[in-house]
């Protein structure tokens, strides 16, 4: 049986995958009754509610300063990896052949597929191609001083990686202290309707001053559904992003998703910076992590089932 409309908290439905709308209508909210407090009837609601509020909006700005700590060295890590390649591993190749023709057992023991592990792959990947460069140069002589270069990245490449994933998983609890609270400021603005509504009932339209109406019935606006079959790519929004902004992916699937900026609706991923969000889990993506300069955001899946997302803008 389909639950009576009436009996479903819509502040927690509007909220469930936006901390931003939680933010947004439980600011209104308090704002309302700290307007009206003076009320004998209006005072009792908020004094109970605005405590809540200010523990929402505390552990929401928590939230976002660690999310900006997050991009921060997300995009530190993005910036090393473009550095990489093509510019360090070009380098070091340079230096390999002022010692070593290409067809040399020498430089293939260097360099057994080019540039490709440096170019492509996962992040864990590219990093280990580093230091396997560094380990196979160490006792060349003629090399000694690349090995130090090559070595010296590596050591910034790991830093630079354990800090992104430290702000991550800091990222990932203030994430869930934030949902806690939002919860409980949701249950209790539900509370209140349900006693404006007997305080108005001979003209129940008096009890949606108290609540941030247009934020609530535009939240589908922010929200996009897709459903993606396999081996396909598919578009899910054109919007301009900038460094710092991130979105909720929601992978409620059974199969594993890429998503990526590309510079047009049926671009293929090939060559672009992808984040992938394993299946049934959620993930924050800042974007950062992904080409900035296009405007529209894809989603690739390389399995054979059909996958299905829900995609938050935040």
């Amino acid at each position: 049986m389909k639950p009576w409309m009436y009996l479903t908290n819509v502040f927690l439905r509007v909220c469930k995958y936006s901390y931003k709308i939680a933010y947004t209508i439980s600011t209104y909210h308090d704002a309302q009754l700290e307007a009206n407090q003076l009320d004998p009837f209006f005072g009792p609601l908020y004094h109970v509610y605005h405590p809540l509020h200010l523990a929402l909006t505390n552990a929401y700005s928590e939230w976002q300063s660690q999310s900006n700590q997050r991009t921060g060295s997300t995009l530190t890590m993005v910036q090393m990896l473009a550095l990489l390649s093509p510019v360090k591993s070009n380098y070091w190749m340079r230096k390999v052949l002022d010692i070593f023709e290409k067809d040399s057992p020498e430089f293939k023991a260097l360099f057994p597929s080019l540039m490709k592990p440096f170019y492509g792959g996962t992040t864990e990947s590219r990093i280990a191609a580093v230091k396997t460069l560094a380990e196979s140069m160490k006792n060349i002589t003629e090399l000694a001083e690349t090995y130090i270069d090559v070595k010296n990245f590596y050591i910034d490449l790991v830093k630079a990686r354990s800090i992104q994933l430290g702000n991550k998983g800091a990222t990932s609890e203030k994430s869930i202290a934030l949902e806690n609270i939002i919860r409980t400021a949701m249950v209790e603005m539900y509370a209140n309707l349900g006693a404006l509504m007997i305080h108005f009932k001979e003209d129940p339209m008096e009890a949606a001053l108290f609540f941030d109406l247009a934020t609530i019935r535009s939240r589908e606006q922010l929200i996009f559904r897709r459903t993606i079959q396999g081996g396909k790519e598919k578009n899910v929004l054109n919007h301009t992003f900038a460094s710092g902004d991130t979105i909720n992916v929601i992978n409620d699937g059974n199969v594993d998703l890429l998503f990526y900026l590309a510079p047009y609706k049926k671009c293929p991923k090939d060559g672009l910076l992808k984040v992938i969000v394993i299946k049934n889990t959620s993930k924050i993506i800042n974007m950062s992590e992904l080409d900035l300069d296009n405007p529209f955001l894809n989603i690739a899946n390389i399995s054979t089932e059909e996958g299905h997302c829900i995609v938050e803008l935040m």
